[in-house]
């Protein structure tokens, strides 16, 4: 899974930093945690090549509004019972909104949530595991994590 390819665009140039998640889906391959994967929109085309054949949730080629809707009410914060629908057990996803720059409120949710832990951080992209499906998994303090945010959103 870990070609020169998967480093590269398809013209040849080093994938961008920042634009895609290659560190955060490099642990996810590494890592196999168990469920499927709740991932931020843009990020879905890169993971579901990355990441074949595991299951991720939507990606850029999504032609159902359904499914958009259900998207929508997990990085808003309501993402119980999507999770349970469709047994997430793994969610990646940007710390911080990009437009705005404030914690995104998925990953605020996720961070008071016991269910979930965290295991993946590099202060812009975060790994989540459910607890249920993932007992098996290291897992990062969470209070350290949350302190780093705070450090980097007062700047």
């Amino acid at each position: 899974a870990n070609s020169a390819l998967s480093r590269t665009s398809l013209s040849g140039a080093p994938l961008e930093a920042g634009v895609i998640p290659v560190a955060a889906a490099d642990y996810l391959a590494q890592a196999k945690p168990a469920g499927n994967v709740y991932n931020f929109f843009e990020y879905g085309g890169y993971l579901g090549w990355q990441l074949y054949p595991q299951k991720i949730f939507i990606d850029q080629r999504s032609l159902s509004w359904d499914t958009y809707e259900e998207y929508s009410q997990g990085w808003r914060g309501d993402y119980s019972g999507v999770f349970r629908k469709y047994q997430v057990g793994v969610v990646l996803y940007p710390v911080y909104e990009g437009a705005t720059g404030k914690l995104s409120r998925l990953t605020a949710g996720l961070l008071n949530d016991s269910q979930w832990g965290v295991g993946y951080y590099d202060g812009r992209d975060i790994v989540f595991v459910g607890n249920d499906m993932n007992n098996h998994l290291p897992l990062l303090d969470k209070q350290m994590i949350v302190g780093d945010i705070i450090r980097r959103l007062r700047g």
